[in-house]
């Protein structure tokens, strides 16, 4: 009767070639929506600036010049159309 079975304890070559393509393969989903989001258009500044600091600190499968065109984009309309908030409706009571 074996104490240690390096089986069970260990991964195997192959094992860890799988774990490997599947984190690629997730790493590789997550920049796609991720730059998926970017091109997206922004409904206001919060987003254009995660925009900004998602192009600065990914590595994404688009090009940075894409990144900025859509951010320049979104910037205009911003600009031409601030987001405003409704006046909330009051109930007057006699």
């Amino acid at each position: 009767m074996a104490l240690f079975n390096a089986k069970s304890s260990w991964n195997t070559a192959r094992d860890q070639r799988s774990d490997e393509s599947s984190r690629q393969k997730l790493a590789a989903a997550w920049r796609k929506a991720t730059a998926d989001q970017i091109l997206t258009p922004a409904p206001d500044q919060a987003a254009l600036s995660w925009k900004r600091s998602a192009v600065r600190r990914r590595c994404l499968p688009i090009t940075k010049e894409a990144a900025e065109a859509a951010i320049c984009a979104d910037e205009a309309f911003l600009a031409a159309y601030p987001v405003t908030r409704a006046k909330s409706r009051r109930l007057c009571l006699p």
